[in-house]
C-alpha cells in the first residue's frame, strides 16, 4: 500500500509539477515595450502659460473666499505631483488635501433637472435672497471667465491619484445662472446675453483643454447645464430677445473636434494604467486578482500587459473620428479590433491577461455622451436661429447628427427634439418625455 501511495504521489507531482515548471519557463522573460506605446504614453508638453490657465483657478475654487483660488490650485497640484514622485520612488507619503473652506451653497437652479426661470418666478423672494447672500461666491465664479485659456495639467500615474472635487464650482455656476436669470427679468438684456455667452465660451474652453476623462465629463456637464439654461431663456424671453438671439446661435456652433475629442483622455488613462500596474508597486490585492501578489508575480509580465492595454486603447481611438450617424459601426469595429486569445495563449503572462481583460476599458458610453452634448448644442442653436428670425421651426434646416435628417418637431407640444444615446440625458427626461431631449419653441 505504501508503495502504491508513493508512486501515486510521484505521478501527481509529475502531472502538476511539469506543467507548472513549463509555465514558469515560458514566463521567464518579458517582451519589449512597443515603441508606439512608449511614444503614446508621453505627456504632451504644456502650451499655455500658468498665469493664463483657468484650470488652476478651478482646482482652487473650493478654497476659502479670502484666498486666491488660482494660487491655491497651483500650490495644491504642485504638492500632489511631488507626493506622486515620492510614491513612485517607493517612499511613504500622504496625498495633500484639496483646498477647502468655500461656503456651502444649497443646490438650486439646475437646468438639467428643472427650469431656472420657473423656479425664479415661483420662489422670487427666496431666489433673490439666495443671490444676495452669495455675492462673493458669484464674484469668485465670475473671476474664472477672466482667464483666456484652459488646459488640464493633471498627470496621474497611480490609481490612488486624488480626484479633485468640483462641487463648489458646480454650485457657484448654478448661482451665476440664477443671477443671469434675474438680469433678464429686470430687462438687462445686453448684459445678461453677454454673461451667458461668456459662460458658454468658458465651458467650451474647458472641454477643449481637458486631458483626462474626469475633466472631460465635468466640462461636458458644465456645457450641458449652460446650453439648457440658454434654451430656457429663449423660451421664456423670446419676444424680448428677438433678433439678438443670433449671438447665442453663434456661441452654440457645433462642437469642434478638439472640444468633442476623447483621444487625450484615452492617452491619460493608458499612461496611468501603464504606471500603476508596475509590480514594484503591487500592494495586497489592489487589482482584484483574488490571489496573493507574491504567487501572481512570476506569471505577470509588465511590458506584455502594457502592450495589451495599448492594443485595447488603440482599437478605440478611431471612434473619435466617427460621425454620430456611424457610431454603432465604429463601436463594432473597435470591439472587433480588440485582442482576442485562446486558452493556449494564457500560458504566457496569464495574470496580466486576466487583469487586462477584467479591467478592459470600454469607453462607448463616453463617446455617446460627447455626441449627445453636440446634438444638444446644435438643437438649441437651431432654437436661437428660430427666435432670431421669428420663423416657423421647419423654415430653418438643421440636421440631427444622429439621423442625418432634420430634428423632430412635435406640433402639439411645440417642441423640437432628438433621442439621445447616453444615459446621462436619457434619465433626465428633458422636455418632459422619456428618452427624448426636447426644447419648447
Amino acid at each position: 500500500m505504501k508503495r502504491i501511495l508513493k508512486w501515486l504521489a510521484i505521478a501527481i507531482g509529475v502531472v502538476v509539477g511539469v506543467p507548472l515548471a513549463l509555465l514558469l519557463l515560458v514566463n521567464l522573460r518579458d517582451e519589449a515595450l512597443l515603441p508606439e506605446a512608449v511614444a503614446y504614453m508621453r505627456n504632451d508638453a504644456a502650451s499655455l502659460p500658468d498665469e493664463q490657465n483657468a484650470f488652476y483657478y478651478v482646482l482652487g475654487f473650493g478654497a476659502p473666499l479670502a484666498d486666491e483660488p488660482h494660487k491655491a490650485g497651483r500650490t495644491w497640484l504642485a504638492a500632489v505631483n511631488q507626493t506622486q514622485e515620492q510614491l513612485l520612488r517607493g517612499a511613504q507619503a500622504t496625498w495633500p488635501a484639496q483646498p477647502e473652506g468655500f461656503p456651502k451653497i444649497a443646490t438650486t437652479c439646475s437646468p438639467d433637472r428643472e427650469s431656472c426661470i420657473r423656479w425664479l418666478k415661483e420662489k422670487k423672494p427666496e431666489a433673490r435672497k439666495l443671490v444676495e447672500d452669495n455675492r462673493q461666491a458669484i464674484g469668485r465664479y465670475r473671476g474664472v471667465h477672466a482667464y483666456p485659456g484652459y488646459r488640464d495639467m493633471t498627470d496621474a500615474r497611480l490609481f490612488s491619484y486624488p480626484l479633485p472635487s468640483f462641487s463648489p464650482l458646480a454650485s457657484a455656476q448654478r448661482l451665476y445662472l440664477l443671477d443671469i436669470a434675474q438680469r433678464f427679468e429686470r430687462g438687462e438684456l445686453e448684459a445678461a446675453l453677454a454673461a451667458l455667452r461668456e459662460e458658454i465660451a468658458l465651458a467650451r474652453r474647458m472641454m477643449a483643454g481637458s486631458r483626462s476623462l474626469l475633466q472631460k465629463m465635468l466640462a461636458t456637464a458644465q456645457l450641458v447645464r449652460t446650453t439648457l439654461f440658454a434654451s430656457d431663456v429663449l423660451t421664456a424671453h423670446r419676444a424680448r430677445i428677438g433678433a439678438k438671439a443670433a449671438t447665442l446661435a453663434e456661441a452654440l456652433r457645433p462642437l469642434s473636434a478638439e472640444e468633442r475629442g476623447l483621444a487625450p483622455a484615452l492617452r491619460s488613462e493608458f499612461a496611468m494604467a501603464a504606471s500603476a500596474t508596475d509590480p514594484a508597486r503591487w500592494r495586497g490585492e489592489d487589482f482584484g486578482i483574488g490571489i496573493d501578489t507574491m504567487l501572481a508575480r512570476p506569471f505577470y509580465q509588465h511590458h506584455a500587459s502594457v502592450n495589451l492595454v495599448y492594443a485595447f486603447n488603440r482599437a478605440w481611438r478611431e471612434v473619435d473620428n466617427a460621425p454620430a450617424t456611424e457610431l454603432d459601426a465604429a463601436f463594432a469595429k473597435a470591439k472587433a479590433a480588440q485582442p482576442q486569445f485562446s486558452v493556449w495563449d494564457l500560458a504566457y503572462n496569464p495574470v496580466g491577461k486576466v487583469l487586462v481583460f477584467i479591467n478592459a476599458f470600454q469607453p462607448a458610453g463616453y463617446f455617446e455622451r460627447m455626441h449627445d452634448a453636440d446634438a444638444l448644442v446644435r438643437l438649441v442653436a437651431l432654437q436661437a436661429r428660430i427666435v432670431a428670425k421669428n420663423v416657423k421651426p421647419d423654415a430653418i434646416e438643421s440636421i440631427n447628427p444622429y439621423t442625418g435628417k432634420p430634428y423632430g418637431w412635435d406640433a402639439k407640444t411645440r417642441q423640437l427634439y432628438f433621442e439621445p444615446r447616453g444615459s446621462y440625458l436619457k434619465e433626465r427626461k428633458i422636455g418632459g418625455a422619456a428618452n427624448r431631449v426636447a426644447v419648447t419653441i
